[in-house]
C-alpha cells in the first residue's frame, strides 16, 4: 500500500499581530489611571490666594468651576499666610497663592459665599479643607444641588464651633448635630466623602494616614435626607469671629482631594486587563520557541 503524506502546513505566523496588540496592551494600561471618575472630569481647587478683600467676585469659570465666587461680602482674604497641617501621613496638597478665607459676619439672606461648579451627578465625590476654629468663633462648609444655593437648604454641611465639630443634614447651620469636640486655636483636617447613589455622607476630623481609604481612621457616617439624586453642583463657605478656612478640594477619589497620584487599576479593571495580557505573553513565547 501506497503512503500518501499530506503536505504540511505552512506554519502560523502570528508575529504581525503580536506588536500590534502588546502596544494596545500596554496603552490601555498605562492610560487606565489617567481616567477621569465617573461623573466629574476634574478636580476642584480653591486656596483663596486672592488679593485682601472680599471673596467675592474672585475666581472664573474654569478647572471645573462655573462662575466665581458670589453671597456674602463679609467673608474676606486673609494674605498673611496660608493654613497648613503637619503629622498627616500622606497629605501631600501644595496650595497656589497665599492667603486664606477668615472673618464674615452672619448677613441676612445668605451667610455663606457660594461659587458653582459642574455638577457631580453619579458615583461619589470627596472632599477635603483646613479649617480653623478660634475658641468663640465659627467656620464651616456646605453642598447644595441645584436650586437655591442658601446654607438653609444645603443638603449637607460641615461645622466647627469652637471646640464642637458639627454636621448638617438637609438644612442650615442652625439644624447642626454635633459629632466630636476638637482643640482650638489649632487648624484641622476635614475630609468628607459622599455616595450619590445612597446619599451616605462619611466624615473624618484630623486621620492620621491618607494614604488610601482602607487606612483612613473610621469615619462619622450619615445618611443625608436631602434631596442629591440630581448631583451636586454648588459649595458655600462661612467664617465668624475668627473663624478661617483653606485649601479647599473636591473630586472623584480620596487622593485627588490629598494631593496623591492617581491609584492603581481597581481589581475589576485589572481582571479585564488579564487576559490580554495573557494572549500577548502566550504567542510572544511561541514565537521565541518557533524562532519566528
Amino acid at each position: 500500500m501506497k503512503t500518501v503524506v499530506s503536505p504540511a502546513l505552512p506554519p502560523l505566523r502570528f508575529q504581525p499581530l503580536f506588536k500590534p496588540l502588546l502596544r494596545m496592551f500596554l496603552g490601555i494600561a498605562c492610560l487606565l489611571p489617567l481616567a477621569p471618575s465617573p461623573g466629574h472630569a476634574a478636580v476642584l481647587t480653591e486656596d483663596f490666594g486672592y488679593s485682601a478683600g472680599s471673596l467675592a467676585g474672585n475666581g472664573t469659570a474654569t478647572g471645573g468651576w462655573t462662575g466665581a465666587w458670589t453671597g456674602n461680602t463679609n467673608n474676606g482674604i486673609n494674605t498673611s499666610a496660608n493654613l497648613t497641617i503637619s503629622g498627616v501621613t500622606g497629605y501631600s496638597i501644595t496650595q497656589t497663592g497665599t492667603g486664606y478665607l477668615t472673618y464674615g459676619s452672619s448677613a441676612a439672606g445668605n451667610p455663606s459665599s457660594v461659587r458653582s461648579f459642574s455638577p457631580f451627578t453619579e458615583g461619589e465625590f470627596w472632599f477635603s479643607v483646613l479649617l480653623h476654629n478660634p475658641t468663640n468663633g465659627r467656620v464651616g462648609l456646605h453642598f447644595n444641588v441645584v436650586g437655591d444655593p442658601k446654607r438653609d437648604n444645603s443638603a449637607l454641611g460641615v461645622l466647627l464651633v469652637g471646640n464642637d465639630a458639627r454636621y448638617v443634614d438637609n438644612g442650615g447651620f442652625g439644624t447642626d448635630k454635633s459629632i466630636a469636640t476638637l482643640p482650638t486655636g489649632a487648624t484641622h483636617l476635614v475630609i468628607g466623602r459622599v455616595v450619590l447613589g445612597t446619599g451616605v455622607v462619611s466624615l473624618w476630623f484630623d486621620p492620621a494616614n491618607v494614604t488610601s481609604p482602607v487606612l483612613l481612621d473610621t469615619p462619622f457616617n450619615f445618611t443625608t435626607t436631602g434631596n442629591i439624586a440630581s448631583g451636586m453642583f454648588n459649595v458655600g463657605v462661612e467664617t465668624y469671629s475668627g473663624g478661617q478656612l483653606d485649601a479647599l478640594r473636591i473630586g472623584s477619589s480620596l487622593n485627588e482631594v490629598v494631593g496623591l497620584p492617581a491609584p492603581i487599576p481597581e481589581p475589576a479593571t485589572a481582571l479585564l486587563l488579564l487576559p490580554a495580557g495573557l494572549f500577548a505573553l502566550g504567542y510572544w513565547r511561541k514565537q521565541r520557541r518557533s524562532g519566528f
